[in-house]
């Protein structure tokens, strides 16, 4: 088995915290509180989405320079992964427990609380930039972006921790992710819907109302807290190492690689897609305005189709433990079908407008729907392995920031190749909303935005559009084959997997043995006491 060494006990450390603490009974295993901790995901993924395609919107709505905004984007990629890593070394090394007690807290929760609301603020910043100046755009957008990033990454780290913490097996894990798969797009969804509206128009009136929208998006998953509270897991803050000798360990586990290696693959070829998704519209299927709106929202609508179809299925398939089913094959032989969208959208021609893009989206996602619970069933795997070989010690935030790293290094370089690609492509757009502002119809009676549009399009060169060609043609796809190579051959699987479950069904038993013992009821699972230096402010 593959992993690095347990890290030494530290002189005079609270010996308790030093015993294996591992999940075995899900301390927030009714169905209420299982959907308000999926709630936790609503707001960060809006923001998220609204932040993805705030670059966008900037570009072919504000008129943003390109080649500058694809600068910011190149900073994005260098600086967004590194906050991953910094976020989650610092989620574990600094408990905020000075301001919010371990005993009603936990470790997540007050993370989360402080950098959801910081999220909301500057998400809705992003709708109201104080100058339309090209150049000035871009800087509004990276100052902004950079802060959604920190907090973004806190947010997502705190639940993903959490969920961990809080859920113990992959079959508790797998129930979490059902109702999550839910939250998770009516937030992604959001995320989307309120760029297209100002893609349909960009008055500064729906600026400003979208602004409140997106303010009030962000603070919904609040009424997470009181659930996020109830994962309190062991932690041992004076355990975790520097900054780098962390890392370092982790890097020495091959399946660390093998997973970060998969993050960045996927989050590259998923991002490239997005991404594109509103440049092949409005260049190759020459959608402007309230159309191209319509057009978005219609692909979300087939997203969301195909999502929900699939999700009874792999919620099945994975809330049960299949002896002799090596996972990790069949969710790479399900992936593969995805090879076959590209063949959908070379007989496009051949269908109406519109309707190949439409399918080539509707195969792609029913093709990956099942790697979210992959994904967190694997993190999970890692998780659980890493803390057998450490005896007990906890380090989920700094996995997740680990392969967040590379998860949001894979999407800034999806964002590099297209932006890039367009730039050199030779692609220029005007904020027509700016430029008619005031401005009626012309003496023929054509309306000032819809010429402005119209002129978009007509100023393009061809090699935008064969660029977008090769993009859903050659990159996805060369990205798709390297994913589910990686899927196919994870290596935690059979008897590997078999002796993690069985380490969690021994630990969890001498939890269980512990409390009964002790006479008391155990709020949670592994929820003795928190280390020596907390112990005396819950006292």
């Amino acid at each position: 088995m593959d992993t690095d060494m347990p890290a030494p006990k530290e002189e005079g450390r609270n010996q308790d915290a030093d015993k294996p603490t591992v999940s075995h009974a899900s301390s927030l295993s009714s169905k209420c509180d299982m959907c308000f901790f999926a709630a936790s995901l609503v707001s960060p993924m809006a923001c998220a989405g609204i932040t993805f395609f705030g670059k966008d919107i900037y570009i072919l709505k504000f008129g943003a320079d390109v080649g500058l905004m694809s600068a910011v984007g190149t900073v994005l990629a260098i600086v967004a992964p590194v906050i991953n890593l910094l976020t989650g070394w610092c989620m574990e090394k600094i408990p905020l427990s000075t301001l919010f007690p371990w005993a009603t807290w936990g470790r997540r929760a007050p993370w989360y609380l402080t950098h959801l609301v910081l999220t909301a603020f500057s998400t809705a910043a992003l709708f109201l930039p104080v100058s339309f100046d090209p150049t000035f755009l871009c800087w509004w957008y990276l100052a902004l972006a950079l802060c959604s990033s920190w907090c973004l990454s806190v947010s997502f780290i705190a639940f993903e921790s959490a969920r961990l913490e809080a859920y113990a097996t992959k079959e508790e894990r797998t129930e979490v992710e059902a109702v999550c798969k839910i939250s998770g797009g009516a937030g992604a969804g959001t995320g989307i819907l309120l760029p297209l509206i100002v893609a349909a128009g960009a008055s500064r009136q729906v600026l400003q109302l979208m602004g409140l929208v997106a303010l009030l998006v962000g603070l919904f998953s609040l009424v997470s807290i009181p659930v996020l509270r109830k994962a309190r897991l062991v932690f041992q803050p004076d355990g975790v190492g520097s900054f780098l000798s962390e890392f370092v360990s982790l890097l020495r586990v091959s399946t660390v690689w093998h997973l970060m290696a998969y993050r960045f693959t996927e989050d590259l070829l998923t991002t490239v897609a997005i991404t594109a998704t509103l440049y092949w519209v409005t260049f190759v299927e020459g959608l402007t305005g309230t159309e191209r709106s319509l057009f978005i929202a219609l692909s979300g609508a087939a997203v969301a189709f195909s999502t929900i179809v699939m999700l009874p299925c792999w919620t099945q398939f994975f809330r049960i433990r299949r002896q002799g089913v090596n996972i990790n094959v069949f969710c790479s032989r399900v992936m593969a079908l995805g090879l076959l969208a590209p063949v959908v959208l070379v007989m496009k021609t051949a269908l109406p407008s519109g309707v190949g893009f439409l399918a080539y989206i509707v195969l792609m996602q029913g093709s990956v729907a099942g790697q979210t619970f992959w994904r967190v069933a694997a993190m999970g795997w890692v998780v659980d392995e890493d803390c057998h070989a450490g005896d007990g010690k906890r380090r989920e935030a700094l996995l997740i920031g680990l392969v967040g790293f590379f998860a949001s290094a894979g999407r800034a370089v999806g964002v590099g190749i297209v932006l890039l690609g367009l730039a050199y492509s030779g692609m220029e757009s005007t904020n027509c909303d700016l430029e008619c502002e005031g401005k009626g119809p012309s003496a023929d009676g054509t309306d000032c935005v819809a010429a402005c549009d119209a002129q978009n399009l007509d100023r393009q060169p061809p090699m935008v559009s064969t660029f977008l060609h090769l993009i859903y043609y050659a990159v996805v796809t060369t990205f798709q084959v390297i994913a589910i190579s990686l899927v196919y051959s994870f290596p935690i699987c059979n008897a590997r997997l078999d002796a993690i479950y069985a380490k969690q069904a021994e630990l969890a038993a001498a939890a269980s043995a512990e409390s009964g013992a002790a006479g008391r009821p155990q709020e949670a699972r592994g929820q003795a006491t928190p280390d020596a230096h907390d112990s005396g402010k819950e006292g």
